[in-house]
C-alpha cells in the first residue's frame, strides 16, 4: 500500500469539493433547463412570440370577422351566432409560401363565413349574404375559380352548413349527395342556437327536409366519419341548462345523446373529428369572446365514457378546432389579457401549441380548415316513408338503466309509462328558456319492463316511468322523436348502449302497439307529399 501525504489528502479533498460544487452547479443548471422546458410545454410556443413560426399545415381557409367592441363580440359560448357582422369574409392562406398573403374568396358579399370543405378538398360550403338586408343563405364555391352559387335560400339566417353523407331512399333510383344546414324555421325567429333546426337538401337545393325537432334547437352540425350528424342542443333549465352534444342520422332517425348530457352545466359546441376517431369540442362555463373556452375530447366509439380535457382555458380561450392529418389541431386562440383570435396549431396529445399560423390584430381569425381531401364518410339508407305521419317506439326493459343504483327500482314497481309531447317551435309554441309540454298519454308497462308505442312523427317526446300510486320513478330530461315509419327501440331507460340486448321475445312486441296521439284514420298511409318544412321546394 502506498502511503499518502497530508498534502495529497488535502489535494484530493479539494478535488472532491470542486466536483461537488460542479455537480451542484450542473444540477442547478439542469433544474433551470427543466423549468424553462416545463414553461414552454405549458404555454404554446407560438403564443410567446410576436412573429408567426409558419408550422407545416399546407393551405388553409378561415373566416375573418372585423374586430368588434367588447360588447359586440360576446355571444353564447359554443353556439353559432344568428348573424355575421358586415365585412366578415372567407380567406385562403398558404403559410408555406415565402410571400404568403391572404386571398379573399368571398369578395362581393356583404358578409360570409363558417366554411366547410368538400371531401375532395376542391369546394367550399359556407353561409353568406349579398346585400346587408338579406338573410344568411347557403352558398358553394370552387377553390379553383368560378362564380359562387346559392344552394339554399333561407327564410331566416342559416347559421352554418356542412357537406353530408349520401342517402338512399325508397323513392330514389340511386344514392343522393346532400348537405345539412342549421337555420331558424321562421323569418321572424333569428335565434340560431335555441330555436333553429337541422335541415338537409340535395346539392341543387331541392328536397329540403327538417331532421331535428328538439324544442331547444340545434346548432354546430358536424358530419362524422360514420355518416351521422353531430350537433349541439340546449338542455332544459331544470336540467341545469347549458348544452350537450347529440347525433342523428341524415334522415332524422335514431337521435341519441353523444356527450355531456348528464355532466355539470356548461356550453359545448364547435366539434371536430380527428383522423384517429376522437371528437374535440369547445366547452365554456361563461360568456366569452365569440364563445371560446377550453378544449375537451371524447372517443367517437365510446363518447359517454372517454372524456378528457385537451387544453384548459386558464390563460385564454380556444375556438373552432379542426383536425390536421398528423393528429394536431388547427385552432383559434385568444389570450385572456386581450387581443383578437388568431390561428394556431395545437398538439392534441400534450395540449400545447406548436406555433402561430396567422393572426391579424384587426380581425377575429376563426373557423380554420386545412385544404386537403378526406375520406368520404359512409352513406346511409333510409326507411323513412313520408306517406305516413307516425312512427314506432319500443323498449325491451325499462328496469335496465345505468342512472339508478342496482335494486333501487323493484321488479313490478313500474306501473305505467307517461309520454309528454313538447312544444313545436316552428309554430311559435316554444319561447327562449321555457317549454310548455302536454301529456300525450299514459300506457301500462308489461311485467318484463317492455312497452311498444305508435306515436306522431316529427314530434318532440319525453318519457317518464311511474308507480301505481302516481310517483315518478325516472324521467327523461331530453327530447326524442321518431320519423315517419321509423321503428325506434332501446334496451332500457338510459341503459348502456354498449350492452347486448337480452335474448328474449318481450311481451310488448307480441301485441299491436299502443297508439298515443294517433287515431285509426291517421294510422293509414296517406298520398306522398313533401315533408313539413318552411324550406321545401
Amino acid at each position: 500500500m502506498t502511503a499518502r501525504s497530508d498534502s495529497d489528502c488535502a489535494g484530493h479533498a479539494g478535488e472532491g469539493r470542486s466536483r461537488r460544487v460542479r455537480r451542484r452547479q450542473t444540477v442547478s443548471l439542469l433544474g433551470f433547463v427543466l423549468a424553462v422546458a416545463a414553461v414552454c410545454t405549458a404555454v404554446p410556443i407560438g403564443f410567446l412570440r410576436g412573429e408567426p413560426v409558419r408550422p407545416e399545415t399546407g393551405p388553409i381557409i378561415f373566416t375573418q370577422i372585423p374586430a368588434q367592441p367588447a360588447t359586440g363580440s360576446a355571444q353564447e359560448p359554443g353556439v353559432d351566432a344568428d348573424d355575421l357582422p358586415a365585412g366578415s369574409r372567407i380567406v385562403l392562406f398558404d403559410p408555406s409560401r415565402p410571400d404568403a398573403s391572404l386571398t379573399d374568396l368571398t369578395a362581393g358579399f356583404s358578409a360570409a363565413g363558417r366554411p366547410d370543405l368538400s371531401f375532395d378538398g376542391r369546394r367550399v360550403l359556407f353561409v353568406a349574404r349579398r346585400a346587408p338586408e338579406d338573410p344568411l343563405s347557403v352558398w358553394e364555391l370552387a377553390l379553383d375559380g368560378g362564380a359562387p352559387r346559392r344552394i339554399a335560400e333561407c327564410l331566416a339566417n342559416c347559421a352554418r352548413a356542412t357537406y353530408a353523407s349520401t342517402i338512399y331512399t325508397l323513392d330514389a333510383e340511386e344514392a343522393v349527395d346532400q348537405i345539412a344546414f342549421c337555420a331558424a324555421s321562421d323569418a321572424d325567429d333569428h335565434s340560431a342556437g335555441r330555436h333553429a333546426a337541422l335541415y338537409t337538401s340535395r346539392m341543387d337545393g331541392s328536397r329540403v327536409r327538417q331532421i331535428t325537432f328538439n324544442p331547444y334547437g340545434a346548432c354546430n352540425p358536424l358530419l362524422l366519419s360514420d355518416g351521422r350528424l353531430l350537433y349541439a342542443s340546449a338542455l332544459p333549465p331544470d336540467a341545469g341548462g347549458g348544452t350537450a352534444l347529440f347525433t342523428v342520422n341524415t334522415d332524422g332517425t335514431d337521435v341519441f345523446v353523444f356527450a355531456d348530457a348528464h355532466g355539470p352545466p356548461a356550453i359545448r359546441g364547435m366539434p371536430c373529428e380527428t383522423d384517429d376517431g376522437w371528437v374535440v369540442y369547445v366547452e365554456s362555463t361563461a360568456n366569452g369572446p365569440l364563445g371560446g373556452g377550453a378544449l375537451v375530447g371524447v372517443a367517437r366509439t365510446r363518447s359517454l365514457h372517454t372524456r378528457r380535457v385537451v387544453a384548459e382555458a386558464a390563460a385564454g380561450s380556444y375556438h373552432s378546432p379542426s383536425a390536421l392529418p398528423d393528429g394536431r389541431l388547427l385552432v383559434s386562440y385568444r389570450d385572456a389579457k386581450g387581443g383578437t383570435y388568431g390561428v394556431y396549431v395545437l398538439d392534441r396529445q400534450r395540449g400545447t401549441g406548436i406555433g402561430k399560423v396567422y393572426d391579424a390584430p384587426d380581425w377575429e381569425d376563426v373557423d380554420a380548415v386545412a385544404v386537403r381531401p378526406r375520406t368520404v364518410p359512409a352513406g346511409r339508407s333510409s326507411v323513412v316513408d313520408e306517406r305516413v305521419e307516425y312512427g314506432f317506439l319500443y323498449c325491451l326493459d325499462a328496469y335496465r338503466t345505468d342512472l339508478t343504483p342496482a335494486g333501487e327500482i323493484d321488479d313490478g314497481e313500474i306501473a305505467t309509462l307517461r309520454v309528454f309531447r313538447g312544444p313545436d317551435y316552428r309554430t311559435g309554441d316554444a319561447l327562449a328558456g321555457t317549454t310548455e309540454e302536454t301529456v300525450l298519454g299514459e300506457v301500462p308497462v308489461h311485467s318484463d319492463g317492455s312497452f311498444y308505442l305508435q306515436v306522431p312523427a316529427r314530434t318532440p317526446l319525453r318519457l317518464e316511468t311511474v308507480r301505481s300510486d302516481g310517483k315518478l320513478l325516472q324521467g327523461m330530461r331530453n327530447w326524442l322523436w321518431v320519423m315517419p315509419s321509423e321503428r325506434r327501440g332501446c334496451i332500457g331507460c338510459h341503459a348502456d348502449r354498449e350492452l347486448t340486448p337480452p335474448n328474449r321475445h318481450v311481451l310488448a312486441l307480441r301485441e299491436q302497439p299502443r297508439k298515443l296521439g294517433i287515431d285509426y284514420e291517421e294510422a293509414r298511409p296517406t298520398p306522398h307529399r313533401p315533408t313539413r318544412s318552411g324550406y321545401r321546394k
